[in-house]
């Protein structure tokens, strides 16, 4: 508390007035650390639960009924959705799937017609062509009969073309799995009988066959050449 003053003039005369002031001082800190004033906030708000306990979880619980009655409805939405797209997506694949297993049982096929043609044996094969080859060179018959070596080629390019296209076919369906590599050592073996042909024709260009017949050097009797082509009969 402290003494004011106050002059006052009022016409002629002065008149002076004492004035008491009051300071007013503010409230004593109690919670000085972020400890304690963050305890008493939690205190604060449980005293506050602890009065409106009732209404606040009713509202919660209204609030809950209505976001899982939201949710439901999304979520029948979403599965709705999904199995339209699934059964869409399974119709597509069904589609495919006949195709491409057609593909794959194509190729098998082709499997069957390189070991019916070769007796199941691609490098006796080979061996009883060349012979054949040899036998119609020196008949002189080559202007009246087709050459062994243009027959039995003719018979694996076909083979070779139709093996082609249906192992991309595999690929696609299957990836580059056991699938795909079945397919593709078919493929592989067909090609490789076509190039061992094609050796036996080169070798009577060049005039050596008969020589390389009799030195085992022509490609397909080669032991690690039978082994590839025989390994998968």
């Amino acid at each position: 508390m402290c003494l004011e003053v106050v002059h006052v003039k009022m016409g002629p005369s002065y008149f002076t007035y004492i004035c008491f002031q009051t300071t007013i001082m503010p409230r004593r800190k109690i919670h000085k650390t972020k400890e304690q004033q963050l305890l008493a906030s939690c205190s604060k708000s449980l005293r506050y639960y602890e009065r409106n306990a009732t209404v606040i979880k009713s509202k919660k619980r209204e609030k809950y009924k209505l976001n899982q009655k939201a949710e439901a409805e999304a979520a029948a939405t979403q599965r709705k959705k999904r199995r339209e797209q699934f059964w869409k997506k399974s119709e597509k694949e069904k589609d495919a799937n006949e195709a491409q297993l057609d593909s794959l049982s194509a190729i098998r096929d082709i499997q069957m017609h390189l070991n019916r043609a070769t007796d199941y044996s691609p490098s006796a094969y080979l061996e009883i062509i060349c012979l054949r080859y040899q036998d119609w060179l020196n008949q002189n018959v080559s202007g009246i009969s087709e050459s062994p070596i243009d027959n039995a080629k003719s018979l694996f390019e076909k083979l070779s073309n139709d093996a082609g296209p249906l192992c991309n076919a595999v690929l696609q369906k299957y990836g580059c799995g056991d699938k795909f590599w079945e397919a593709e050592r078919i493929r592989t073996r067909i090609s490789r009988v076509i190039s061992y042909l094609e050796d036996i024709e080169l070798a009577n260009m060049e005039g050596r066959l008969g020589i390389s017949y009799k030195l085992g050097k022509l490609i397909y009797q080669d032991k690690d050449a039978a082994y590839w082509i025989d390994r998968d009969t």
